[in-house]
């Protein structure tokens, strides 16, 4: 940085100039700044006098004239004190000011900015209490604070060098030490100097001084070739990859190996060094010959696999029927369970109605009475009655539950298209899962009262059950101590130009979600997310050839903001006008 001479003598400036290079010459440390501040503050006759400044640690301080160390002060506290000077390096007065952290005001303040490169390295500050500064100080400070200027961007830039140096010869070294492939370097009669452990490994030697000092071209199998690959380098601006064959000295296995090597010259063009990486793909040998191989088997495994795929399929529908019987011997279990016990108490009352029509034969005087006190007969007459509705209830519950599952499972459905309503098939199909559901989330239906559609009608009731039980299973998964949410509706969406009318069935569930990168893949055969035993990665494959192979509509897994994942089943409104081309299309 130039400095330029003020235009006319200034008293003292000589010696100033001398002493605050003096001082930075002596003192690299933040403390020299201290030193500065003490000096301006005699040279200008000032009050107070502080030098602030960044430091290459990236904090904020400022040293004041007469302090024992640096003072740090937050970045928002640094920049604060900018605002009252100027953009450039000319002189701005200003007051009264007082210094971060201190109480009192000084009325009078000099101050300038100091910048090298278009960067702030920081500023000077002078206070004076008693009057205001002689004009002709405004053309002293500028001066002084180029040498200031000019100290702080040497260290600044120093610093910066250092640490940069610092950090590529540590990521060098990290990338020679933890390099999973080869990296070595020779000396000009091509003898290693220097090798990382991945080459100690790759070549079969324990210890870096049993390769040190050795030809390059005694660890290849073919020795001879060594001579061939530097020339062959020379030849192609300094740089070449070869392929080559390393005899590893523990196995005596051939590994096949890419090497790209670099021949380094000094300014006469006498090599230096040389220069290489050398990666193992003796694995990727193996595996294209392996990939060759498969190819010759490929035609009888995919044949295995069409027969492998058709007793998975029917392996999936008798987990959908284990599933739903599992379900429904749970619910049946729970009114059974009561009948059973008012079926006992009835054992009991009847027994003490027969003791009570034992002692009527007796014919003892005033019997009604005694037997109303000794047996309670009211009573027990009230019992039988609510035990009686009880157990109706119960037997309800039963045919409930069995007629539901009879309504799921359609038996009496043909494989052609019937009038179906959805909505009735999405109840149908919750009191089946209803075992998988009630303990982990809390079902809401939004029901639009649809009208029912031609479908097949056993086929969509699958699909929901895979859906439904597939939500409960996610957000289980989460091991929440409150219950999930899961959002059932249903709404007719009118035909346009470009589109028949539509169903439209929305599945949503708040549970973890499915991450994009598996999302897309969902609907392929085989695909799963879970454990060995716990799915065979068809049940939405099946639901995506019953919706849109099957009845033509589609299915989605999108996305919620807030969490979870919504299904969106779109089924084509069809009439019984258009029962016939439906069933012919679909059959």
């Amino acid at each position: 940085m130039l400095l330029k001479i003020p235009p006319r003598d200034i008293p003292g400036f000589t010696e100033l100039v001398i002493e605050l290079s003096l001082l930075y010459a002596r003192d690299e440390t933040e403390k020299a700044n201290i030193s500065a501040a003490e000096i301006l503050k005699k040279r200008f006759d000032a009050d107070s006098a502080a030098v602030f400044y960044e430091n290459s640690r990236g904090q904020y301080r400022f040293c004041l004239a007469g302090a024992r160390f640096p003072i740090s002060i937050p970045a928002e506290r640094w920049f604060e004190c900018l605002k009252p000077i100027g953009d450039t390096g000319s002189v701005s007065r200003f007051g009264p000011w007082t210094l971060p952290g201190f109480e009192s005001q000084i009325a009078y303040w000099l101050a300038v900015r100091l910048q090298a490169a278009g960067k702030t390295l920081g500023f000077i500050v002078l206070g004076k209490s008693g009057e205001d500064w002689a004009p002709h100080r405004d053309t002293q400070l500028p001066i002084i604070s180029r040498i200031v200027e000019a100290i702080l961007d040497i260290r600044v830039r120093k610093a910066e060098a250092e640490s940069s140096a610092k950090i590529t010869e540590e990521r060098f070294q990290t990338l020679f030490t933890h390099s999973p492939d080869m990296v070595y370097t020779a000396d000009a009669r091509d003898r290693v100097t220097s090798i990382n452990p991945a080459g100690l490994s790759l070549l079969g030697a324990e210890w870096a001084t049993d390769i040190l000092g050795k030809p390059v071209a005694s660890f290849l199998a073919d020795p001879d070739s060594r001579p061939y690959l530097v020339k062959r380098a020379i030849r192609n601006s300094g740089n070449a990859e070869n392929e080559i064959i390393i005899k590893n000295r523990r196995s005596g296995e051939n590994l096949f190996c890419l090497e790209s090597i670099s021949v380094i010259r000094d300014g006469a063009g006498e090599i230096t060094e040389i220069q290489g990486i050398v990666k193992d793909i003796t694995q990727r040998i193996m595996n294209e010959q392996e990939l060759h191989r498969s190819n010759i088997e490929m035609v009888e495994l995919t044949t295995k696999l069409q027969a492998t795929q058709a007793m998975m399929v029917q392996q999936e529908k008798l987990a959908s029927i284990g599933q739903l019987a599992a379900g429904v011997a749970h619910e049946i279990n729970n009114p059974l369970g009561f009948l059973k016990s008012n079926q006992s108490t009835l054992v009991r009352y009847l027994a003490k109605l027969r003791d009570a029509w034992v002692d009527y034969g007796d014919g003892q005087e005033g019997l009604t009475r005694r037997m109303e006190e000794r047996y309670h007969l009211s009573e027990l007459f009230s019992d039988l009655d609510a035990i009686a509705e009880e157990s109706a209830e119960g037997f309800e519950r039963i045919v409930k539950i069995v007629t539901g599952l009879r309504a799921f499972s359609r038996i009496d459905q043909t494989e052609q298209l019937e009038l179906f309503d959805v909505e009735k098939g999405l109840e149908s199909t919750l009191v089946v899962a209803q075992n998988e559901i009630k303990y982990v989330a809390e079902v809401e239906k939004a029901f639009s009262s649809v009208e029912p559609i031609m479908a097949r009608g056993n086929e969509l009731n699958q699909v929901f059950l895979n859906i439904l039980v597939n939500a409960a299973q996610a957000i289980k998964s989460q091991g929440r101590s409150e219950k999930g949410h899961i959002r059932i509706a249903t709404e007719s969406l009118p035909g346009t130009d470009s589109e028949p009318a539509f169903l439209r069935i929305t599945i949503d569930d708040d549970g973890p979600g499915i991450p994009d990168n598996v999302r897309s893949r969902i609907f392929e055969p085989f695909f799963t997310t879970k454990g060995p035993g716990e799915g065979t990665g068809l049940g939405l494959n099946i639901s995506y050839n019953i919706i849109v192979n099957h009845h033509h509509g589609r299915i989605q897994a999108l996305p919620i903001k807030t969490g979870g994942t919504r299904f969106v089943i779109n089924l084509p409104v069809t009439t019984e006008d258009t029962q016939a081309e439906a069933v012919e299309e679909i059959g």
